[in-house]
């Protein structure tokens, strides 16, 4: 564009856009407003929300990961869409109701049961997994890390990306071929204040960024 340039412009260019990752919250009456305060008019995410008890399916049809935040009973209808949404390669993300049955999730591969409901801080996390790189500036020894209340234990995790200081799982991916997460803390104040800790941001991005179905990885799974 430059005048006094005598070459032409052509430019042979492979531009990979990160499109805005769709992110979809199934809620119910107890449900906290952390995941719609964190996603809502942000211009990376397209953010919507349904509720669990009058379903728009059709919000399901295009996200790239579900939240299901906080809601005590799955209709068969809730069951399907998610189970169609995870056999498409959609991020399920599962937050518990403080009064949800374990039972309620089996449909999904998720072997839970009631925990002592002891409240415990959580472990640091490991800075050197992938999940966390370039999460943080620096990692602190001195980091105050949140607690949580053990509510439930999951019995079949793949891996844990954020644990309870006694070892057992706070976020973990499920063991399953499917991209589906569970916590094991409700979102309730008194249950955990990590939904009131800077790790909380990091993480929730790190989900739905990772999350695009079209987003083409720089890795393969072996």
């Amino acid at each position: 564009e430059d005048p006094t340039v005598v070459f032409d412009n052509d430019f042979y260019l492979s531009i990979n856009s990160l499109q805005q990752t769709e992110v979809l919250e199934v809620f119910g009456t107890l449900s906290t407003s952390y995941i719609s305060q964190l996603f809502a008019e942000n211009e990376f995410f397209s953010f919507k929300r349904t509720d669990a008890s009058n379903l728009d399916v059709q919000s399901f049809d295009n996200a790239d990961m579900i939240i299901v935040n906080g809601i005590e009973s799955y209709s068969n209808q809730l069951k399907n869409k998610l189970n169609e949404a995870l056999n498409g390669g959609v991020n399920v993300i599962i937050i518990p109701s403080a009064s949800m049955p374990a039972s309620e999730l089996l449909p999904f591969g998720i072997r839970m049961t009631s925990d002592d409901k002891q409240r415990i801080k959580l472990e640091r996390p490991d800075c050197s997994n992938p999940f966390f790189e370039g999460g943080f500036v620096e990692q602190r020894a001195e980091m105050q890390m949140p607690f949580g209340t053990t509510s439930y234990r999951l019995l079949n995790s793949e891996y844990d990306l954020l644990s309870f200081l006694n070892g057992r799982s706070f976020l973990s991916k499920v063991a399953s071929a499917d991209n589906l997460f569970v916590f094991t803390s409700p979102f309730e104040p008194e249950l955990t204040s990590f939904v009131n800790h800077a790790l909380f941001v990091p993480v929730f991005y790190r989900l739905a960024l990772g999350s695009q179905r079209n987003f083409a990885k720089l890795y393969n799974y072996t």
